[in-house]
């Protein structure tokens, strides 16, 4: 901070919310929490190990949630609900969709989920003037969200006549072939229909984002810091030893540093990030950062790679050398529309920051954060970072 004598903010609520280290083959409410975040921004992952294959194969499996997005250029919400809109695109596959460029608190903000739910905040104004009033879910102060089944049958009653508009980032997953027909059957239905049916049936505006951000990143010669094994009883010896472990919230920190890309080394302002606990010097940390609009599958799958290239760890490189851990952050967007709001609103009256992260250790164990609050970031921007 520049001036804190004069400029003295105060530090942002958040809910944490955490989950004790637990086998992998009881992670039941992980699961559970994975599913309840539908909409995903960002995606990172941290390998402490010369795994650099390992973080490309999780990157190019989530290239579609990058490079298969569409920015609809005022979409009314009229055309949500046409019959051929409906059947090809809401009934069949999954939809997904987002308001770039708005912020809860000041802007009208609308969001479709997969399940074919589409949810708007509207400020007093907007919401006086929409005719589908009657499916509002929650209100605070001057604040609407309202949400609309698109696939019941009244949705078109409330929607067909409605001239209010969002610019939206779209992502539509095909659906899957049926096995009886094979995989190259040739009936596979392609991403790009979404944009032959705005641009050639009904001549509206619609962009094919480029390739969203993406960084993968390679750290040499690290010290990463340690957990205490989950069967390993607390005694005086290990005191004695210098055998110091971090604690669980220090190590969440650490990878929070990572994450971010937060300077480590030494400068003329900043003195180094020296973890002072037990650690394991490691030949390299490899990071990926992908932005994009991922689903809970693609989520998953990604948390199934990290262990299965940990049980892979324990056969081939047993004992100290061993891989300790990995992790992956995942975070939400911020302007997401919630139908219950958090402490002062947050998700309904203003933007939220909503993320966990996971760490997989390498002894059969996972520990779990769930971050909530309010956010300081402004409004998401299409293109290269959404």
């Amino acid at each position: 901070m520049l001036c804190p004598e004069l400029f003295k903010f105060p530090i942002p609520t958040y809910n944490v919310d955490c989950i004790k280290r637990a086998p992998i083959t009881k992670c039941t409410k992980f699961k559970e929490e994975i599913k309840s975040l539908q909409l995903v921004r960002t995606l990172s992952v941290v390998i402490p190990a010369n795994e650099g294959p390992v973080v490309e194969t999780i990157a190019n499996d989530l290239e579609s949630g990058s490079c298969s997005l569409y920015l609809v250029k005022q979409l009314p919400l009229a055309e949500l609900v046409r019959r051929e809109f409906l059947e090809a695109f809401v009934k069949r596959g999954k939809l997904h969709g987002i308001s770039p460029k708005t912020r809860l608190e000041t802007d009208d903000c609308a969001a479709i989920f997969p399940d074919g739910t589409l949810r708007l905040s509207l400020n007093r104004e907007t919401y006086h003037c929409v005719k589908s009033c009657s499916t509002i879910k929650s209100r605070r102060r001057d604040k609407y969200v309202v949400e609309i089944d698109l696939k019941s049958p009244g949705a078109k009653d409330q929607l067909e006549k409605e001239t209010l508009a969002f610019d939206m980032i779209l992502r539509w997953i095909p659906p899957e072939v049926p096995s009886n027909l094979g995989g190259n059957s040739g009936m596979a239905v392609s991403v790009k229909s979404l944009e032959r049916y705005f641009s050639d049936l009904r001549s509206m505006q619609i962009v094919n984002l480029p390739p969203a951000g993406s960084k993968l990143v390679k750290l040499d010669e690290m010290a990463i810091p340690l957990l205490e094994k989950p069967d390993k009883p607390k005694s005086k010896t290990a005191v004695s030893d210098k055998q110091v472990f971090f604690t669980p919230d220090e190590l969440m920190e650490y990878i929070g540093l990572l994450v971010l890309d937060c300077e480590t080394v030494p400068s003329e302002c900043m003195r180094p990030f020296t973890p002072d606990k037990c650690t394991k010097q490691v030949e390299s940390v490899w990071l990926l950062n992908q932005q994009g609009l991922f689903t809970i599958k693609e989520i998953q799958q990604a948390i199934d790679q990290l262990v299965e290239f940990i049980e892979e760890q324990k056969q081939t490189s047993p004992g100290q050398n061993a891989i300790p851990w990995v992790a992956l952050h995942v975070q939400g967007f911020p302007n997401l529309p919630l139908t219950v709001a958090g402490s002062r609103e947050c998700g309904i009256g203003y933007d939220h920051d909503n993320a966990y992260t996971i760490v997989i250790g390498g002894e059969d164990d996972v520990l779990w954060r769930k971050m909530f609050g309010c956010s300081g970031k402004g409004p998401i921007e299409p293109g290269s970072s959404i």
